[in-house]
């Protein structure tokens, strides 16, 4: 009788686990782990050119990102925040071709990157930022 009862209490904390278990979508793992988009290249430095318009709440600019290849790849992952847009994107004056999913942009790069060199993208934003809900100022 005793066996029963705990197995009972077993399958009951078992089910109610797997009830409460948080699913997790796509974009959680796209922002929170290192992808393969993400991990073969190391940020340098960038050069952030913004443009800012009060009256209308928004922003432009552009973010001139240098980094150092770690391993061959031809696909980089950029995020921004949505309502922002990552409208161009450019190395060495051509421009690159962008994937957009939701937070995480996907810049194809011209040609596959040689391992321990240091080059530079372009990218190009605007949009209007979320505003603070609860502002520290």
């Amino acid at each position: 009788m005793r066996q029963t009862y705990i197995l009972t209490l077993i399958c009951f904390f078992c089910v109610q686990s797997q009830l409460l278990a948080q699913e997790y979508t796509r974009q959680d793992t796209v922002r929170g782990s290192i992808t393969q988009e993400r991990s073969w290249w190391d940020l340098k430095y960038y050069k952030l050119e913004v443009t800012v318009d009060p009256k209308t709440k928004s922003i432009h600019g552009k973010n001139t990102i240098h980094y150092k290849v770690l391993e061959a790849n031809r696909r980089m992952q950029i995020d921004l925040q949505i309502p922002m847009q990552l409208t161009k994107a450019t190395q060495r004056g051509k421009s690159l071709k962008i994937d957009h999913d939701s937070n995480a942009h996907y810049v194809h790069l011209e040609s596959p990157q040689v391992k321990n060199n240091v080059d530079s993208i372009t990218v190009h934003f605007a949009g209007r930022p979320k505003a603070a809900v609860r502002p520290p100022w």
